[in-house]
């Protein structure tokens, strides 16, 4: 093929100008967007997409946990946990809950005389130190001192003391007010057993919940002087300056089920709990008779996730 016939079949190949125009118009129809046009739109939407998780994400981190009202309905304790037996009135023996741990010590009547207040839970929060720990020993300790207390009918009276006190030392396991870093250490509180006739002391290989306070101060020795009172001779000096604030009752104990045993004293947190505790012949006690009668119908089984609820209520208010 020459250059004319090469010449003369491109020209009748190519398209007129009309159809030329027309696909041209078709090409830039079906066309997308010049990019720089749908940037604009593309970032604007992103910035509202990121604005609207943002905010979502601030709420949720930062909404104020739900605070227990009084009105709240009572989460309550109708039943023991299966593996523990119930007597036919529905309590049930302490015996059958307590962890096997040693009986309470067999404290000697102490001479002496001991005040008492009544107790409030509340005092959770104004207690030194609130913790739950196991006791890893007990040990005794009496006290011999001399005083001369003043004159009566023209003749120096002397008066003659012996108080006993219970050492226990704790392994912390869980601080519930006060100094966190304190869990995994050990502490010793001293209480004296003057107005308790050795009922209520903590038990070896038993783990309770206990206020305690730093008697620090204030109550440091045995033997304070009142008037013309001064000490003649004797040790009062205290073994430790830490003591358990309410020692004129059971402690709160915590159950081999992992529940809590908590007297009525402890009044919110028991609230709505009508599982009774009481003292049968296989607990390992050493009180009165007319003890046993008394506790055993102000002892109840407080479930652990109820005492976790209504403990964190207390502190909070």
């Amino acid at each position: 093929m020459n250059k004319e016939q090469r010449e003369a079949l491109f020209k009748a190949l190519r398209p007129d100008d009309e159809t030329v125009r027309a696909l041209k118009e078709k090409v830039k129809a079906t066309q997308p967007a010049p990019r720089r046009k749908l940037l604009p739109v593309a970032v604007a939407a992103a910035l509202v997409l990121i604005t609207a998780i943002g905010v979502w994400l601030t709420l949720r981190n930062h909404q104020t946990p739900p605070k227990i009202e009084p009105s709240d309905p009572i989460v309550t304790t109708t039943q023991p946990p299966e593996t523990v037996p119930t007597n036919p009135d529905g309590s049930v023996n302490f015996s059958d809950l307590t962890v096997d741990g040693a009986a309470w010590p067999s404290v000697p009547q102490s001479s002496g005389t001991a005040s008492m207040v009544s107790f409030s839970e509340y005092a959770v929060k104004g207690c030194d130190l609130c913790f739950e720990g196991m006791v890893t020993d007990v040990q005794l300790k009496q006290y011999d001192y001399r005083y001369y207390y003043g004159e009566k009918f023209g003749k120096e009276v002397i008066i003659h003391e012996q108080p006993i006190t219970q050492l226990t030392t704790f392994r912390i396991e869980k601080v519930w007010h006060g100094d966190p870093t304190l869990v995994g250490t050990t502490i010793t509180l001293e209480d004296d057993t003057r107005g308790l006739d050795g009922k209520f002391g903590y038990r070896e290989g038993v783990c309770y919940v206990v206020l305690m306070q730093d008697v620090t101060g204030w109550n440091i020795d045995m033997w304070h002087p009142v008037g013309e009172e001064r000490l003649l001779e004797g040790d009062i000096k205290r073994s430790s300056p830490y003591a358990t604030h309410y020692p004129w009752q059971p402690q709160v104990e915590k159950a081999k089920t992992g529940d809590y045993i908590v007297p009525l004293s402890w009044e919110t947190v028991t609230a709505g709990c009508d599982v009774k505790v009481v003292f049968d012949p296989e607990t390992p006690y050493f009180g009165s008779v007319q003890e046993l009668e008394w506790f055993s119908d102000r002892l109840r089984l407080v479930d652990a996730d109820t005492f976790q609820t209504r403990m964190a209520a207390l502190l909070a208010e």
